[in-house]
């Protein structure tokens, strides 16, 4: 008799005890009598309980032993002392597998000023199981530290498999990499390339284009940059021009036609060898990575090349001269037209000097004119309005101002004239003669 059950303990312990005894005894002839017999109960072996779980597993280690994702079926035997038992077999079989590798071909484009697409491949294999999604994770750093995750499970079209993050910060450098996963989890990544981007668009137009006659073959066009560049910094602009307003007429150059200018050098650029008396539209677009956006009509819309006067002279000094009653000073041929925009440069990198006319000579700062003499203006007032004042004109880019009350403080200024006119004054020590800081000054000799 075998107990199966675990035993209780103390006097509710399993036993086993003679409950009746009838036995029929049966001698040597067999023939059989009744009789009574001694029953003996004999304790054979203790109950053992196991608390190990009665389970285990097996892997198949040999490489090669088995086919990447071929179905197996197994079942299992128990074997003791006596030999195996019946097997148990698994209901359903199983493959080898594992995650999948790395997605191929990950490149990262520009959508729009709030999206970037990241575009994949299938890895070189599915190690055994089919891809189920990918795993798209991005991040403004580069070490994905923290990272957002979006997920793409639409396979049945095949690859190239393209994914569209939105919610993007405009200009804002995003990395990229993808994983591809399938019932064993995701494998390794692989990154996008390039390894990041910044989300942008084409910039808007150009702000504050503005036309102005510089010669009578040149018109010089200003611009600031766009409000909304896009996400993108500005890489250059273009300028257009035209006879007609449409910029669609049947002129050629150099009465149609475009220019680009980089934008590290911009903030004017003049056209040349333009026809005089001929009026000319200008418009002005900016271009980001993204390419170039709407274009600005300049303000004025159109202009025509004349002569012009000259503009301003530059870089004033004024000492105290050497004889009593003397100032002595000196400027710089104008290097700015008269309508105070740079023929082409910037003021922070530094202002081109004006191209010169057909033939050669000086810059056409002077309004395309030669520069007839130079008008200096002094006066004991700041505001040119005292009673000790006066003016003295010269061809020369210096002068020495006579017979003046020794001792006395002197303001003083300069303008350039041509055929065309007088230029502006400049009273300013400022090199460009655009934004003034300090009034030119100075005591006469006592």
């Amino acid at each position: 008799m075998t107990f199966l059950d675990q035993s209780k303990q103390g006097a509710l312990n399993f036993g086993v005890s003679l409950n009746s005894n009838a036995l029929i005894v049966e001698d040597i002839s067999g023939i059989g009598h009744s009789g009574s017999s001694q029953v003996t109960i004999t304790k054979l072996l203790d109950g053992v309980q196991y608390t190990a779980s009665c389970v285990g597993t097996h892997q198949i280690p040999t490489i090669g032993a088995l086919v990447t994702g071929q179905s197996y079926y197994a079942r299992v035997f128990a074997k003791n002392g006596v030999g195996y038992s019946l097997p148990q077999t698994a209901p359903t079989s199983e493959k080898p597998q594992i995650a999948p590798g790395a997605p191929t071909a990950v490149t990262l484009q520009v959508v729009s000023d709030t999206k970037l697409q990241v575009i994949f491949n299938t890895p070189a294999s599915d190690v055994g199981d089919t891809i189920t999604s990918y795993k798209v994770e991005y991040s403004v750093s580069s070490n994905f530290q923290p990272s957002s995750v979006e997920y793409f499970t639409l396979l049945s079209g095949g690859s190239p498999f393209q994914k569209t993050v939105s919610g993007l910060i405009p200009g804002m450098p995003y990395f990229f990499r993808v994983y591809a996963g399938n019932s064993q989890g995701y494998g390794p990544s692989t990154s996008s390339v390039p390894s990041s981007l910044s989300p942008h668009q084409t910039p808007d137009g150009p702000s504050n284009v503005m036309l102005r006659v510089t010669s009578a073959s040149m018109l010089t066009v200003s611009f600031g940059e766009p409000v909304n560049n896009g996400g993108a910094p500005i890489q250059k602009y273009k300028i257009e021009w035209d006879t007609v307003a449409g910029f669609n007429s049947q002129s050629v150059a150099p009465n149609k036609g475009f220019i680009d200018v980089a934008s590290a050098t911009a903030n004017s650029y003049t056209l040349q060898y333009l026809t005089t008396n001929q009026q000319y539209y200008v418009k002005v677009s900016a271009a980001n990575s993204a390419g170039f956006g709407a274009a600005t009509l300049a303000s004025p819309r159109n202009a025509a090349p004349v002569l012009s006067p000259p503009g301003r002279p530059h870089t004033i000094s004024a000492l105290t001269g050497s004889s009593q009653g003397t100032i002595d000073l000196t400027w710089q041929y104008p290097r700015i037209p008269w309508h105070t925009i740079p023929c082409g440069g910037t003021i922070a990198t530094g202002i081109q000097d004006c191209p010169t006319e057909v033939g050669g000579g000086l810059p056409s700062s002077t309004g395309g004119s030669s520069i007839t003499e130079y008008k200096i203006n002094y006066s004991e007032s700041v505001a040119f309005d005292g009673l000790d004042s006066g003016i003295f004109t010269t061809t020369a880019t210096s002068f020495t101002l006579p017979n003046l009350t020794p001792g006395r403080l002197y303001y003083i200024r300069v303008l350039a004239r041509n055929a065309q006119g007088s230029g502006s004054y400049c009273a300013f020590t400022d090199a460009n003669c655009i934004v003034g800081t300090n009034v030119v000054k100075a005591v006469a000799k006592a």
